[in-house]
């Protein structure tokens, strides 16, 4: 189970997808989700009645009340979220999508891809630093890119600009030789 608040509803999709692709039966589900919890979720689901324990649905619906992550908490932290310094934007589009789309189904929203993805991108779109946005927003011309694209297209801009005003190179990759300057060099002297 998550240390972090935020990212319980991840871990439910995360669990319910094993589920799924193992065919755990719907009887063994909290059976096999109690064990995983942390020490703090268990301390909260012994208010609940046995028979509520062996609903995978009910544990899963009490926790995420009880850490009050409801939609006007999706929405803020949506609202809210920025990029972490040790985050790439393909890491804060995920966190994005999984605020958003917790957010619309806590709303009973049934299509909320195109409705998630619109949102998503506005949000990457303001998040981007410097020329970031303007770069992912002149590839784009009419049409417009799904989030992935913008995500991956913003990290790839932020690694290929150079660190202006430090000597240390980006992400800490080797620095690399200016070719072009040994080029000139070679042929003004040799």
């Amino acid at each position: 189970m998550p240390s972090e608040i935020s990212e319980l509803p991840q871990f439910f999709d995360t669990i319910e997808k094993l589920y799924q692709i193992y065919q755990v039966p719907d009887d063994l589900r909290a059976k096999l989700l109690i064990p995983k919890l942390s020490s703090r979720a268990n301390s909260i689901i012994v208010r609940m009645t046995a028979e509520d324990l062996e609903r995978y649905d009910e544990v899963k619906r009490f926790l995420l009340a009880e850490y009050k992550l409801t939609p006007r908490e999706y929405k803020n932290r949506c609202d809210s979220a920025v990029k972490g310094n040790d985050e790439t934007y393909v890491l804060f589009a995920a966190r994005l999508r999984n605020l958003l789309m917790y957010y619309l189904r806590s709303r009973n929203v049934d299509d909320f891809e195109g409705v998630c993805d619109l949102l998503m991108i506005d949000k990457l779109t303001t998040c981007l630093m410097g020329g970031h946005a303007n770069y992912v927003l002149s590839l784009e011309g009419e049409d417009w890119f799904r989030p992935d694209k913008v995500a991956t297209l913003a990290d790839i801009h932020l690694n290929n600009r150079p660190n202006l005003g430090s000597s240390k190179p980006v992400d800490n990759r080797p620095a690399r030789a200016n070719t072009t300057m040994v080029n000139v060099d070679s042929q003004m002297y040799g």
